[in-house]
């Protein structure tokens, strides 16, 4: 198993290292300038199998890590969402992957990832819900409700 951190990820790429734990230590990449033309936003990260996924700086572009390789490839343009200004979320539930976006005027919009290919499953005016509602997104898929946070990063 194989696990990447930086004290500065966007930034500052030399300070990338795997924890290799068949030795039991942090080294460097073996394939750093992959890893350096995908950088991840602060995102989180979600994983399949023994890949990662994860959302790139610019939230264009759905990353993928395969932790067995240590290769960074960009798999795919993420939806586009109307307006400048939005949240964006990756999630995953029973291995497929769901990305989340809620723009500024307070639409949710979420996509599933099918056959590389993205198709909206959601789409809900928030402000029917709460009026105060401004950047709330999903956070979690629980069977068929979708828990909201107002404090996504």
């Amino acid at each position: 198993m194989v696990g990447i951190c930086s004290d500065d990820w966007i930034k500052n790429f030399e300070e990338n290292r795997v924890f290799d734990s068949s030795k039991g230590k942090w080294r460097k990449p073996r394939t750093r300038s992959s890893v350096r033309k995908a950088s991840g936003s602060e995102s989180d990260m979600v994983s399949i199998g023994s890949v990662c996924y994860y959302i790139s700086a610019d939230s264009n572009y759905l990353v993928a890590l395969d932790m067995k390789t240590e290769k960074v490839e960009i798999q795919l343009h993420l939806p586009k969402v109307e307006g400048s200004k939005h949240t964006v979320k990756i999630l995953e539930k029973v291995d497929i992957i769901y990305v989340a976006k809620m723009d500024k005027g307070s639409t949710v919009k979420a996509w599933i990832l099918t056959e590389k290919k993205w198709m909206e499953i959601v789409s809900v005016d928030m402000k029917n819900f709460n009026s105060n509602t401004c950047w709330s997104c999903p956070v979690l898929w629980l069977g068929n409700i979708s828990i909201l946070s107002d404090e996504v990063h």
